[in-house]
């Protein structure tokens, strides 16, 4: 169970320099399957609540902005990407969890979100843009997709 456990932390920390770092990096290849929850660790223990469809700007499957204030967030499913700086400088979400047909995660998308703990990333995603989880000072548990 403990070496299970550095290597996760081990595959979190190389995830995170190469967000950190600028460059884009597809996540084929790059670890094996952790797994996915189904439902928001703060949610189910009944901390936050999921947003509303009204709280984000969708264009075309492009989240654009994120304007509400829940601390869980739950991305829509008809979305496939999050642009660059979708949810930056956001200080009260706390844990997201994108759905299967997210595809790309934008440049600093989730920069200086410094209240962010969890991050659910899908089985479909392809690439993460330069600094999509800078600053992100508490991040404790990323959920990386199969594969």
């Amino acid at each position: 169970m403990r070496r299970k456990m550095k290597q996760i932390i081990a595959c979190v920390l190389t995830v995170t320099m190469l967000m950190t770092c600028g460059a884009d990096a597809g996540l084929t290849g790059i670890l094996s399957a952790i797994g996915d929850l189904i439902i928001p660790r703060a949610l189910a223990a009944g901390e936050g609540s999921v947003s509303g469809e009204g709280d984000f700007s969708i264009e075309d499957g492009k989240l654009i902005s994120y304007s509400g204030e829940d601390s869980v967030v739950v991305i829509p499913d008809t979305v496939w990407a999050i642009c660059d700086y979708a949810f930056s400088g956001n200080t009260v979400l706390r844990e997201v969890t994108l759905p299967d047909t997210v595809t790309e995660i934008g440049s600093g998308a989730f920069e200086n979100c410094t209240a962010l703990v969890t991050v659910n990333l899908p089985d479909g995603l392809e690439s993460i843009g330069g600094s999509a989880f800078y600053g992100c000072t508490s991040m404790e548990e990323i959920t990386l997709p199969d594969g």
